[in-house]
């Protein structure tokens, strides 16, 4: 551990690791993130943002154990449970990412996370005009978390675009709404400023 580490307790490491994320400097964040845990391991925040991190560079098996970690110390972690079902979902493993938000649901019909754990997996059953309404709704409710709503935007634009490219004609070279959905996570990964 970076001895200059040491003088921060595990509350300012994980604000450190947050500025860094936001400024895309990786090595920071994650020795922030690391001297935070080792600080204080019951720290669900710290779990999920070094999470997040690892989803961001590809370290996927990295970021689910990390992210898995953070609800496991805090179940009602919303939105810690709501990017573990999304990174799930976006590795084409919709049971997990289903049984995973399962506890949404105690959150209230009209919360904007349940509203898009409902789109999404709509979307996985390429149910294309559900999922655009609730994520839309979503959307529409959430006025906390703005780069989430930019996430879903992505997604509907994505559903627009392969609603518009889908014709009976080309039913058979429409684009595989998994793969979409993927690509939209990397994406969504690399923007850290949620």
């Amino acid at each position: 551990m970076n001895t200059e580490q040491t003088e921060f307790d595990a509350e300012e490491l994980v604000h450190i690791a947050m500025n860094a994320m936001n400024n895309k400097d990786v090595e920071t964040s994650l020795r922030s993130l690391k001297a935070s845990i080792q600080k204080k391991p019951d720290y669900a925040q710290a779990h999920f943002l070094l999470g997040a991190q690892y989803a961001e560079i590809g370290m996927i098996d990295r970021a689910l154990e990390e992210m898995r970690a953070s609800i496991k110390l805090v179940p009602d972690f919303w939105i810690a449970r709501f990017q573990l079902g999304f990174l799930l979902l976006t590795l084409t493993r919709a049971d997990e990412a289903a049984e995973v938000w399962g506890p949404l649901d105690e959150i209230g019909d009209e919360h904007p996370l349940l509203l898009f754990k409902k789109g999404l997996l709509s979307l996985a059953n390429d149910e294309f005009g559900t999922a655009r309404r609730l994520l839309i709704e979503g959307i529409e409710r959430n006025n906390v978390n703005h780069a989430l709503n930019r996430d879903m935007a992505m997604i509907i634009e994505r559903i627009d675009r392969l609603t518009a490219e889908a014709a009976p004609a080309d039913a058979g070279k429409q684009d595989d709404p998994a793969e979409e959905l993927q690509h939209l996570a990397v994406a969504a990964y690399q923007d850290k400023s949620h």
